[in-house]
């Protein structure tokens, strides 16, 4: 009784329970690129909620509408808003950009429970669900290195592609080898996704790899693999953030393909490559 139960969930929640989003925090310039980066890649947490960033009075805010808030009732809205609000503090490291909170609902336990855990006034029976932001704060940098790193991260991507078009093998295969290498900058590993940016069938493709003794698997473990490599390189990157970006919905996934390709954990990798350098 009195203990927003919804809060409590959330605050014993680990973060990757953001899936792709918590690496991608430290992958972007600012908060106003982050909220924006949220919103249009919502469908990946959850293909029917509604993300609208609004910046006109009284915004900033990040509104959130779900179909399940009457089903589940006032919790579905405060866990939402909850992460949200983790996110901004944690995963972009900004934990003072809040400056409000509104919930369209009637408290189901004491303000002071609400207040201690968002740390900002929190409004009910507002117009809407939404975490309000200081306008001042949407240009604070999340990560000074961001930038940097995200065009350390696509350079490595090229060089993949540049690595597999320069290995003397037919040229059809190289032609599927950079197809995929160019897929791998965008982040997808599928041979749905190799097959058209072949222009093919995923049926066809399977002939022609077959054809030249190979798998379409093994064509995108390659590409993995050297992409791998080349982002251990990169001492800022998480094996959770790699993971994601080679595809793997886990880092531990990541960890087994690693050493399935080259017998070898990517943490014992990273060390050796420190042990090269020094």
């Amino acid at each position: 009784p009195d203990e927003p139960a919804a809060l409590a969930m959330v605050a014993a929640a680990p973060l990757h329970f953001l899936g792709p989003f918590e690496p991608l925090a430290r992958l972007v310039p600012d908060l106003r690129a982050g909220i924006e980066t949220f919103v249009y890649f919502r469908s990946v947490l959850s293909t029917t909620a509604v993300l609208e960033f609004i910046e006109d009075p009284p915004g900033p805010m990040l509104r959130l509408e779900h179909p399940n808030d009457e089903l589940f009732g006032p919790e579905n809205a405060e866990m939402g808003l909850a992460m949200g609000a983790r996110a901004v503090a944690e995963a972009f490291g900004l934990p003072g950009a809040l400056r409000g909170v509104w919930f369209s609902h009637a408290p189901s336990a004491p303000l002071e429970r609400y207040d201690a855990a968002f740390r900002v006034p929190v409004r009910f029976d507002a117009p809407c669900n939404a975490l309000l932001f200081h306008a001042h704060r949407l240009s604070d940098p999340i990560d000074p290195d961001a930038g940097a790193r995200l065009r350390v991260v696509r350079a490595h991507l090229e060089l993949v592609r540049r690595q597999l078009e320069q290995q003397g093998d037919p040229p059809e295969l190289q032609e599927i080898r950079d197809a995929a290498a160019r897929n791998a900058a965008q982040g997808d590993f599928t041979s749905t996704g190799l097959a058209s940016q072949l222009g093919v069938s995923e049926r066809t493709l399977q002939r022609r790899t077959v054809g030249l003794d190979r798998s379409v698997r093994s064509i995108i473990d390659e590409v993995r693999e050297v992409t791998a490599r080349e982002m251990l390189a990169d001492d800022g990157l998480t094996t959770y953030a790699i993971a994601l970006a080679l595809g793997y919905s886990t880092d531990s996934a990541f960890r087994r393909a690693f050493r399935r390709w080259t017998g070898t954990s990517p943490a014992q990798y990273r060390r050796s490559l420190a042990q090269s350098s020094a």
